[in-house]
């Protein structure tokens, strides 16, 4: 394993099977999103959010086209927002944020600290025990680096009795590599309680 992106998409397939539920707070081109619906399969479900039309539409698009579009459901709201648009009740095998701003577009649109620590708190909300949240954050665009921080600074501050959160990083690779954050619900089990 070379780079983040090849952890976080190893994690994902070992987190997901089908008929699981996962949330893609980041839709962006859909690969992410499209990848997850793969592993979910049919009787699975994914729920996917951007705050950009075109990222809805590219997402559409790609899982149309890879005939995975049944099993997804794409919300155009900001990921802030996610608990007024998911199912009362639900429970999440997994979930996954790749911040950053949408390939292609205007690097001006980035995903921003305040609110991923938002989105992050109320995803928490809808996870099952065991489950994980796996944060990709890019550190060398404008406003990357600030974003990574106040993420991490947040997340701080949960409780560990409650959450298990590491982080992945290549300490000697050049040019700000990006840095996996994994949060990870814990369970009720008797060796949790130290």
């Amino acid at each position: 394993m070379h780079n983040i992106i090849q952890i976080y998409h190893h994690i994902i397939e070992e987190s997901l099977s089908p008929g699981m539920t996962a949330l893609d707070g980041t839709a962006g081109t859909g690969q992410d999103t499209a990848f997850l619906a793969r592993l979910v399969g049919q009787e699975g479900k994914v729920y996917a959010f951007d705050i950009q039309a075109e990222a809805i539409q590219r997402s559409q698009e790609r899982l149309e086209k890879e005939a995975l579009d049944q099993q997804v459901t794409l919300i155009q709201a900001d990921h802030a927002c996610l608990d007024q648009y998911l199912p009362e009740g639900l429970a999440v095998d997994l979930a996954c944020f790749n911040l950053g701003y949408l390939p292609g577009t205007d690097k001006a649109i980035i995903t921003q600290g305040q609110s991923t620590c938002q989105a992050l708190d109320q995803c928490c909300q809808y996870l099952k025990a065991g489950a994980k949240i796996l944060v990709a954050a890019y550190l060398g665009h404008p406003g990357g680096m600030e974003e990574y921080e106040t993420v991490c600074q947040h997340l701080s501050q949960y409780p560990q009795e409650a959450f298990n959160i590491s982080q992945v990083q290549f300490i000697n690779q050049r040019n700000l590599p990006p840095r996996l954050i994994i949060i990870e619900k814990r369970g009720g089990n008797a060796h949790d309680n130290h």
